[in-house]
């Protein structure tokens, strides 16, 4: 047997690793791996190391087991017993490494190849070997940094001996070892010091190399690692061949440097400094920089040249070939043939260098359209019609057929655009034109369907999905729309809430586990329907599927327990989520103030005071004298206490983050249910005016609203003025003033005292002395100077009945 091991063969497996003490070592795998050879290259053997002789016999123990050995050791005929080399030679410490590393004990293997180093002087050859081995076990097994520290210890190492270890490098582990780098974020600038070490040994650097390089820095976007890449390569006097320069090409459009594409496709048409000639694959990576940096004007224009150049270089080559290729049986140019030897189908036509125009130019430009809304242009490339200048317009060009990326690029610009309708139909065009539908394709229109409230529809194409066969099946990211489509209508069908749970078990039927989105979409649905406890019981599901809260599974959470009343929880939640050290950014904090301040309003209604809790009422209390505001609503003295912590700065980074617009219309809005919330709005008002934050129309609304009811006339009055002098149109204030009309109608009194004492209608200079919430008085009123007081009757004065408060409010 080869390749498995049965459960008995396991046992004696762990009886001989027992017997050789090595059951404790593969146990460990958890310590952090000992790179500090490249500081102390000669330092002496740690005590707790591994001696040699035990890696290298359970080396030759599972090698044994594994072909063929029987319990006493012994072999039953299956395989030849492996020849080992003489006990801790190299070669035997490189079997070990590759060993430990298949094993997936890299640590060990780490172990191995250290005490190798140090216990022999290894020739260039053997060293190599050793090299190329732990770092291919480390790049199969992620470690790639730690594999380009090995590497670069050792290459430097090289470099001061002179020992020739860089020509003896297995050219294949340091590509790999560059691709790792290259699939890895951050990992560029050590992939680029390889290079530059490996140039130092003379080791072999081809345009592979370089290549591999220059698509790392295009996956990290870096077009100045790609520039300085390619001036490296001819430096060092390798020539770019068509290959890297193509790569250079898409790496430039990755970075959103069409520029820089642009000036290195000049260079290749002009074979400038030795560069290669371009292919289709230089047009349209450079058709692809336009593209995606939104320059449709130049996309346009250079397809329009590509398929110039294709029909005209078609032509001249099909005239030649019309004289020698006589099977043609045709005299003339067959455009529909030309193009089917273009792509291979024809080969008579032995010339396809031609071709500039291909489907994958076709996909680009469709893409590059619906990218930027142009979906009207998109859609006429795509299905031929003559609405655009592009469609059809060559005989030859009508041979390329767009494929599932065009078709699928439209669909998820549709679906963005909420057309449904057209999404769906232009579904059916690709189906009926033989393009096979995708996993994006149809994961764009699930997400279509249920962000529109569609979930029936929806349900239909992810049965269709799974029925499809075939490698297309339904990922995660269709289930997960599905389910986001269910949950935001949870808290208005019950049928919809009910078949959320189903969905999850088929789902994980499927082999696929929940993921925070799962969990997100769940927490938004139980927020929705004010259940706090059930979105802490999602929590804990979630910390026992090991899936950790997101900075939206918290919000999630605050607006929760916001909705169902629960302050503590709030409290509670928020206190979670500053521990757990995630950037609280503004939405977080305007997400808090909210909740708390609705916790307090559902509280109010239900009759609760909403402190029940001593660890709360403690906290609300501690805030409030922090905060030494006037409002006696727990939820509005946390609310403005967060306010002051968002200043400050809180949470991770601790960045002081200054109120906008949108903070301070949150705060107004629950502030403004009570009297004493509503000072406190009126004075956050001021703050707003002192600060320069236009106040916004939900604001300005809120603002009124408190005006109405407990702050008085003259401040309705004086907002309108302040929003005059900020520019607001009669359109925008009409509502404004509507609401103002009707408060002096109901209460059959002007706008103050004064002017009625007096007789007349305020002027708007008037009007602007003594202005409400423009200065540090917040909503308290101005006093009546340079007026006489109004005279009391002495009775009334004496008994205080002038000041008797009859609980009337004005809405």
């Amino acid at each position: 047997m080869s390749g498995s091991t049965t459960p008995g063969r396991r046992e004696r497996l762990l009886a001989r690793m027992l017997a050789l003490g090595l059951v404790g070592v593969l146990a460990s795998g958890a310590s952090a791996p000992r790179l500090a050879h490249a500081r102390a290259p000669h330092r002496t053997m740690h005590p707790e190391r591994i001696p040699i002789t035990r890696a290298i016999a359970m080396q030759a123990v599972l090698r044994r087991d594994t072909q063929g050995g029987d319990a006493q050791g012994g072999f039953t005929g299956k395989g030849t017993r492996p020849q080992t080399a003489s006990l801790g030679s190299p070669v035997e410490y490189r079997e070990a490494v590759e060993e430990s590393m298949r094993l997936g004990k890299w640590q060990l293997g780490i172990d191995l190849f250290e005490q190798c180093e140090r216990m022999h002087d290894m020739p260039a050859v053997s060293h190599a070997a050793l090299v190329s081995a732990a770092v291919s076990g480390l790049c199969r097994h992620g470690r790639v940094r730690v594999a380009c520290n090995i590497l670069l210890s050792t290459l430097s190492r090289d470099v001061a001996t002179q020992g020739g270890l860089g020509a003896a490098l297995d050219v294949g582990a340091v590509h790999a070892l560059l691709d790792a780098c290259a699939s890895t974020a951050g990992l560029m600038r050590e992939a680029s010091a390889v290079v530059r070490q490996l140039s130092a040994v003379n080791a072999t650097v081809d345009a592979k190399t370089y290549c591999i390089l220059i698509k790392g820095f295009g996956r990290s976007t870096d077009a100045r690692g790609v520039g300085t890449t390619l001036r490296g390569m001819r430096a060092a006097g390798v020539s770019p061949d068509v290959i890297t320069c193509n790569a250079a090409l898409d790496a430039y459009a990755r970075a959103n440097a069409p520029d820089d594409a642009a000036a290195l496709m000049t260079r290749m048409e002009q074979r400038a400094g030795g560069l290669p000639g371009p292919n289709i694959r230089s047009y349209n990576a450079l058709l692809k920089a336009y593209a995606r940096s939104g320059r449709l004007d130049k996309a346009a224009a250079l397809a329009q040249r590509m398929r110039a150049q294709t029909s005209a270089s078609a032509l001249e080559s099909a005239e030649k070939t019309d004289a020698t290729n006589s099977d043609l049986g045709t005299a003339g140019f067959d455009p529909e043939l030309a193009f089917q030897a273009a792509v291979g189908n024809a080969p008579s036509i032995a010339a396809p260098r031609y071709l500039m125009w291909n489907q994958i130019s076709l996909n680009t430009l469709i893409d590059a359209y619906a990218r930027a809304g142009e979906l009207d242009s998109a859609l006429a490339l795509l299905l031929g019609e003559g609405g655009h200048r592009w469609a059809a317009s060559s005989t030859l060009a009508s041979g390329v057929r767009a494929g599932a990326h065009a078709y699928t690029s439209v669909l998820v610009a549709l679906a963005r655009e909420r057309r449904l309708a057209d999404a769906l139909q232009l579904f059916e065009a690709m189906k009926s034109s033989c393009v096979p539908p995708t996993a994006i394709s149809y994961n764009a229109l699930i997400g279509a369907c249920a962000r529109l409230g569609d979930n029936t529809r929806a349900r239909a194409l992810l049965t269709a999905m799974q029925q499809a066969g075939g490698e297309l099946k339904p990922d995660a990211q269709a289930y997960n729309a599905l389910i986001a489509g269910l949950c935001r209508t949870a808290h208005l069908s019950e049928e919809a809430l009910q078949g959320v749970p189903a969905l999850v078990v088929e789902m994980e039927a499927a082999g696929l586990a929940p993921d925070c989105r799962t969990f997100n979409a769940l927490l938004g649905a139980l927020a929705r329907r004010a259940d706090g406890r059930g979105a802490e019981a999602i929590a804990a599901r979630m910390a026992a599927s090991d899936v950790d809260l997101t900075i939206h599974s918290h919000t999630a959470l605050l607006s929760a327990h916001g909705a169902s009343g629960d302050l503590e929880g709030v409290v509670t939640s928020w206190e979670r989520l500053l521990a757990s050290r995630l950037p609280v950014d503004r939405t977080a904090w305007h997400e808090y103030m909210r909740s708390c301040l609705l916790a307090d309003h559902q509280a109010s209604r239900a009759g609760s005071t909403g402190t029940g809790s001593p660890v709360s009422a403690a906290y609300v209390g501690e805030a409030v004298r922090r905060a030494r505001v006037r409002a006696t609503s727990p939820g509005a003295a946390l609310a403005l206490e967060a306010l002051e912590a968002m200043r400050r700065g809180a949470g991770e980074p601790r960045l002081p983050l200054p109120p906008d617009a949108f903070t301070y219309a949150i705060l107004v809005h629950g502030l403004s249910r009570t009297r004493a919330g509503a000072a406190e709005a009126w004075r956050l008002y001021g703050q707003m005016r002192a600060s320069q934050i236009r106040v916004d129309a939900p604001c300005a609304r809120a603002l009124m609203i408190a005006a109405k009811r407990f702050v008085g006339v003259e401040a309705a009055v004086q907002l309108i003025l302040d929003l005059e002098d900020d520019g607001w149109s009669e359109q925008a204030l009409k509502p404004l003033r509507d609401e103002l009309s009707q408060i002096e109608t109901v209460a059959q009194y002007t706008v103050d005292e004064r002017w009625k004492a007096a007789g007349s209608q305020p002027t708007q200079q008037q009007a602007g002395q003594g202005r409400l919430g423009s200065g540090n008085t917040g909503g308290t009123q101005a006093p009546l100077s340079g007026k006489e007081k109004k005279k009391r009757d002495p009775l009334f004065e004496r008994h205080g009945w002038n000041e008797f408060e009859n609980g009337f409010r004005v809405l």
